[in-house]
């Protein structure tokens, strides 16, 4: 295994770590409870308003009278 590799590799098991940290904190754990809150309102407001349909109104037929 190259150095390069291993660096990566130390890097990116103490970045999870500090994420899991801070995640652990409870004021994160208060804000990522609110920010997923505003993501399902947000998701609501984006769903497409399905556009109403016009009826069509049947004309009706006028009967024509007969003439005698």
């Amino acid at each position: 295994m190259h150095l390069e590799d291993k660096c990566r590799i130390l890097f990116a098991q103490s970045w999870n770590q500090q994420l899991d940290s801070i995640a652990e904190s409870p004021y994160c754990k208060f804000t990522s409870h609110n920010l997923l809150a505003l993501q399902k309102k947000k998701k609501k407001k984006k769903k497409k308003k399905k556009k109403k349909k016009k009826k069509k109104k049947k004309k009706k037929k006028k009967k024509k009278k007969k003439k005698k």
